[in-house]
C-alpha cells in the first residue's frame, strides 16, 4: 500500500504532468492549477492520509468535475472506470511517482 500524501506540492504536480494536464472526466486540458487529485475512499486510514494502491485509486480532475463528483456522489466503481481507459505508461507513470519519497 502506498500513502497518498495530498500536500506533497511536487508529486502532486508530476501526477498532473503524467496525465497531460488533462481531465479524467470531461478531457479537458487545463492549466495544472486546475486540475485536483481525487483518492478514491479507502477503508483503510493511516495518521489522517488515504491509503491507496497506486494508480487505481486516485482520479486528476478539473475543479469543475471534482466538484460535481463530490455533489452527485458517484460510487466508487462508476469513479475507477475513468481510471481503466488509461493507457499503460501513464498508469506506470503514476505508480512511479507515488512509489517515490514524499517530501
Amino acid at each position: 500500500m502506498t500513502l497518498l500524501n495530498l500536500s506533497s506540492a511536487l508529486h502532486e504536480k508530476q501526477l498532473k504532468l503524467a496525465i497531460g494536464y488533462c481531465c479524467e472526466s470531461c478531457g479537458s486540458v487545463v492549466p495544472h492549477t486546475m486540475l485536483e487529485l481525487h483518492p478514491i475512499p479507502s477503508s483503510d486510514l493511516e495518521n489522517g492520509a488515504k491509503v491507496c494502491n497506486g494508480a487505481s485509486d486516485i482520479l486528476i480532475l478539473c475543479t469543475h468535475c471534482h466538484t460535481q463528483l463530490h455533489e452527485v456522489s458517484i460510487p466508487d466503481e462508476l469513479q475507477r472506470s475513468a481510471i481503466r481507459v488509461r493507457p499503460p505508461d501513464v498508469m506506470d507513470n503514476i505508480n512511479g511517482i507515488l512509489s517515490g519519497p514524499y517530501e
